[in-house]
C-alpha cells in the first residue's frame, strides 16, 4: 500500500463520534498509513477516544473556520506532506454505505495526479471536494497552493469564497501546472445540461448504480434548508430520504452484498414517517401548484397530496383538487402501463 495520508474533516455537535463517521473512518483506515480526524473543538467521550486509539486515528480539534478546506489547511500546517506518496481528503458531508475499494482501485489504474468521485463545469472545470485523492506528483503543488492561499480573513463565513479559492481554484492551479486531473464519474457521462446541475446532488439516485459508494448525507437525513428544498422541487432525480434508502438497499441486494444498516448509519428508520412528510409538504405548498402536481404524478404521492390540501386550505380554490385528481389518474395510468 502506498504511504497514504488521509485527512477526514467533520463537524458534529455531540461528544460521541457518530456511527456513520466511525464506519467511514474504518474504511479509510484500510487505505491509509496515517489517518487524522479533524473536528470542531469539544471534549470527546471516553468511548470515542477509545475508538480512535484502537484504530490508530489521530485527532485534531480545530475552530470552525474555513469549512472543510479550513480544517485541511490547518492540519497541513502541522504535516510534512512531501513524506507521503498519496493524499486523501474526505469529509462527513457524505455517508459511506459500502467499501471504498473500487474507488481506490479506479484511482490507481487511472494514472491521474488529482481526482475525485465527480467533477463539475460550474464556473470553471473542477473536481468536487467531498472526496479527493492526489498522487505523489501533485503533493508539492497542493502543499504550495494551501500555503500561499491560507484561510483569508472572512473566508470562514463565506462559503462561496472557499469554493472559488479551493475547490475551483485548486483544480485550475493543478491544470496550470500540467498535472492530470479527472473524476470517476465525469460530467459528460451524466446527461445533465451544463453547467447548472451538480452531479453530487442532481444524480443522487443514479450515482450508486454507477459504483459510487457514498451519498450526500442531506438526502438521507432530510437536513435541507428551505431554499435547498425548493431548488429540487422540479428535479426528477430528487427523492425523499426513505426512497433513496430503499434504492440503495435494492442495489446492494442486486449485486449480492449486505445492504446498509440505516439505523446504525443515520439513526433513523428506513420508512418515511408522517412527520417527515408533513414537514416537507409545508415547504412544497409554498411553490407553484405545478410543482405539487409533479410530486403527485411522479414522486411521492402522499407528500404531494398533503401539500395540495395545505394549499387548498389557504386558497380555497376547488380547481386545485380537480387538478390533483387528474394527476393522480395519470399516476395510476403510469403504474398500469408499467405492469402491462
Amino acid at each position: 500500500m502506498p504511504n497514504t495520508l488521509c485527512l477526514f474533516s467533520s463537524y458534529f455537535e455531540h461528544t460521541s463520534i457518530p456511527d456513520y463517521i466511525r464506519f467511514y473512518l474504518l474504511e479509510l483506515r484500510k487505505h491509509s498509513r496515517e489517518l487524522w480526524l479533524l473536528s470542531n473543538e469539544k471534549v470527546l467521550s471516553a468511548d470515542s477516544q477509545q475508538f480512535l486509539a484502537q484504530n490508530n486515528i489521530r485527532l485534531l480539534l480545530l475552530p470552525n473556520k474555513g469549512y472543510d478546506f479550513g480544517q485541511w489547511y490547518a492540519a497541513l500546517q502541522q504535516i510534512d506532506l512531501l513524506q507521503f506518496d498519496r493524499l486523501i481528503l474526505a469529509n462527513d458531508s457524505c455517508i459511506l454505505f459500502r467499501s471504498l475499494d473500487n474507488v481506490v482501485q479506479w484511482f490507481e489504474s487511472s494514472s491521474l495526479d488529482y481526482a475525485g468521485i465527480t467533477d463539475s463545469l460550474e464556473d470553471s472545470y473542477h473536481i468536487q471536494s467531498y472526496f479527493l485523492m492526489a498522487g505523489k506528483k501533485a503533493l508539492p503543488h497542493i502543499a504550495y497552493y494551501f500555503r500561499i492561499n491560507g484561510i483569508a480573513e472572512g473566508m470562514g463565513k463565506r462559503r462561496r469564497k472557499v469554493i472559488e479559492t479551493y475547490e475551483i481554484g485548486l483544480s485550475q492551479y493543478l491544470l496550470s501546472q500540467n498535472l492530470s486531473i479527472g473524476a470517476m464519474i465525469r460530467y459528460e457521462q451524466s446527461g445533465l445540461v451544463p453547467p447548472r446541475y451538480n452531479m453530487a446532488l442532481h444524480m443522487t439516485g443514479k450515482l450508486p448504480l454507477l459504483g459510487v459508494p457514498m451519498i450526500k448525507r442531506r438526502f438521507l437525513t432530510g437536513a435541507f434548508g428551505k431554499e435547498e428544498l425548493l431548488n429540487f422541487i422540479y428535479d426528477t432525480d430528487f427523492y425523499l430520504p426513505s426512497d433513496l434508502k430503499r434504492r440503495i438497499t435494492y442495489f446492494c441486494r442486486s449485486i449480492s452484498i449486505m445492504p446498509p444498516d440505516w439505523v446504525l448509519l443515520t439513526g433513523k428508520r428506513a420508512q418515511t414517517t408522517l412527520e417527515e412528510r408533513l414537514q416537507f409538504a409545508r415547504q412544497l405548498a409554498q411553490t407553484h401548484p405545478s410543482c405539487i402536481y409533479n410530486w403527485i404524478h411522479l414522486k411521492d404521492f402522499i407528500t404531494g397530496w398533503l401539500a395540495l390540501w395545505r394549499l387548498f386550505w389557504l386558497k380555497k380554490e376547488p380547481i386545485l383538487l380537480w387538478d390533483g385528481l387528474y394527476w393522480s389518474f395519470q399516476r395510476v395510468k403510469l403504474i398500469i402501463d408499467a405492469l402491462s
